[in-house]
């Protein structure tokens, strides 16, 4: 018997009527009512993914084609009328699953941008096609090199379309690696079985983008981009080496220590791409939006699991959004950690700008492997940056997904995925104000499914009648001797109990801790030093020119810091 999966949107009931028997095509009525949150939209979709579209059994010849009748009712058993675009949405996922289930053999490089060719024509999109030695001629090092050693060449293909002149441009770009046997760095046995689904990213966009485009809007941007960043990561003569220097499009340089990360270095061209000033001149269009999806990393699978999407983004903003559009789509993701401060020392390289995979496997895969791909935007690329790992949700049961469509059509507000600009509800609380440089379409709409952030208010009373404790007493000489903020500030005759908030009724401005043998010094224009609670390790910064002056000391030391109220700050 069929079954829907269960990713149908939670709320909804789908109960299926027919037996799809071995050998004989059936009859199959579906009846869907809905009543969640999210409607009868992730129902039907997870229909689509119920049957799918490539099968090469020898008994398909002698069978007739199967027909699936569905209707769709509302929570109060009313009947719907079927939607075009709920229509086009769900044939875009059943024909990014069937790309995904192809094999190699059969949908090489070259096919696959023949299906692309094929969507340009079929809308009247421009499309640019860059492939074999051509890419390594105009500069694309990176995506020449994974793919040079297969028997069809790699290729740059770019899709565009636009519904209104001027405004801003959204840009999809897609990992579509058509086989992955690891290069060089060979794959297992087991572990190379299904990587003809390493094109799952490529696949899912390319049929977003034709959804988005035949809907003919897609959210605040006048024109939209798909970037897709093909090549077969195979063995030969040619393939590309460890210890490898590689040029990339965006003028870094990659030292190879792992051919088996491929996925990194052709998205790293194709974002490197659309974020030059070239490419937004040649489009007539600031580049708002990068939005780029892959089958990156088995890591993704350890952080979200087989069924939920790793997104990473630069903003506060872009990253509430695409939760939402997960939920509403129920193609979910969740974010991971964003500090390229501390992931891209990962990737540190004695004889080029950077190596193309991580030092330490222990230390977020994920996010080091999103960073890795962030730092080739182009430096003067001022608008939002998206990625989404489907490493595990782009396949089920040996079978594929189609993930990442909806997730797509529901962040780019495309029809039936308005909810989240159109039916917001009251904002419970101030936004928050969107990062410097940062402006752009997606810092107007909020999110109506995530609650605002509200800080915990301060206490109603001045903080400058609670007492203070003299911060020029010794602290003490071992870590065992002050176990708590409560016991510093009992110590110095404060209160028992912890205050929500301390302020000094003077700045402070030297602390000394003699039996250590080292003291601090802040010099510079008095200020009125924030508040501070405690639990918080809060960092007090005051105007310039501040500075801040250490005795000299030999040797290693450690000790707790309490200041206000506040909680330990370890300092080494």
């Amino acid at each position: 018997a069929a079954q829907l999966p269960r990713a149908a949107a939670r709320g909804d009931e789908a109960v299926l009527r027919g037996d799809l028997v071995r050998g004989r095509p059936a009859a199959v009525d579906v009846l869907l009512r809905g009543g969640g949150r999210g409607g009868l939209r992730g129902d039907r979709l997870a229909l689509g993914r119920a049957f799918p579209l490539y099968l090469r059994k020898a008994s398909q010849a002698t069978q007739r084609e199967g027909v699936v009748t569905a209707a769709f009712f509302s929570a109060s058993g009313e009947p719907l009328a079927a939607r075009p675009s709920i229509s086009a949405a769900v044939a875009a996922v059943r024909k990014a699953a069937r790309l995904v289930d192809t094999p190699c053999e059969e949908l090489s490089t070259t096919e696959f941008v023949a299906e692309a060719v094929r969507v340009a024509e079929r809308f009247g999109c421009g499309c640019e096609v860059v492939s074999g030695e051509a890419l390594r001629d105009a500069g694309y090092g990176l995506l020449y090199a994974v793919g040079k050693a297969a028997t069809r060449p790699p290729a740059l293909v770019v899709l565009s379309h636009r519904r209104a002149p001027g405004g801003d441009a959204a840009c999809l770009v897609g990992k579509g690696i058509t086989y992955d046997t690891g290069g060089l760095a060979l794959k297992p046995r087991d572990g190379m079985f299904g990587m003809k689904m390493d094109c799952g990213g490529a696949a899912a966009l390319l049929c977003a983008f034709e959804a988005a485009v035949a809907n003919g809007a897609y959210g605040p941007y006048h024109a939209l981009h798909c970037v897709l960043c093909l090549a077969e990561n195979a063995i030969g003569p040619n393939a590309f080496r460890h210890d490898d220097v590689l040029d990339a499009f965006s003028g870094k340089t990659v030292e190879v220590n792992n051919t088996d990360a491929e996925g990194r270095l052709v998205l790293a061209d194709g974002v490197a791409h659309v974020t030059s000033p070239d490419f937004a001149k040649r489009h007539g269009s600031p580049v708002a939006l990068v939005l780029e999806a892959a089958t990156l990393t088995g890591a993704q699978m350890i952080a979200t699991g087989r069924r939920v999407a790793a997104l990473v983004a630069d903003s506060d903003d872009a990253e509430r959004r695409a939760v939402a559009a997960g939920l509403l789509s129920g193609d979910l993701a969740r974010p991971l950690p964003f500090i390229p401060e501390w992931h891209r020392a990962e990737f540190k390289s004695h004889v080029a700008d950077m190596k193309n995979s991580v030092k330490d496997r222990g230390n977020a895969q994920s996010s080091c492997a999103a960073t890795f791909v962030y730092e080739h935007l182009h430096k003067t690329y001022k608008g939002h940056w998206l990625h989404l790992d489907i490493a595990g949700p782009a396949a089920a049961a040996e079978r594929a997904t189609g993930f990442g469509v909806a997730f797509v059509l529901a962040f780019l507000n495309v029809h039936p995925f308005l909810s989240i600009t159109t039916s917001r509800p009251p904002p419970r609380a101030a936004a928050r104000p969107a990062p410097p440089g940062r402006a752009g379409p997606l810092d107007r709409p909020t999110c109506p499914y995530l609650p605002a952030h509200r800080p915990r208010p301060l206490p109603a009373r001045p903080p400058s009648s609670l007492p203070v404790p003299s911060l020029s007493s010794p602290f003490p000489s071992s870590r065992s001797a002050l176990r708590s903020p409560r016991d510093f500030l009992r110590s110095a005759g404060g209160p028992s109990r912890e205050p929500r908030g301390l302020a000094p009724r003077e700045p402070c401005s030297q602390v000394e801790a003699p039996s250590l043998g080292i003291s601090f010094k802040i010099s510079g224009p008095p200020s009125r030093p924030p508040l501070l609670r405690p639990g918080r390790a809060d960092v007090v910064s005051l105007p310039p020119p501040s500075k801040v002056d250490c005795s000299t000391f030999s040797g290693p030391i450690s000790f707790p810091l309490y200041i206000w109220g506040t909680s330990a700050l370890d300092t080494r």
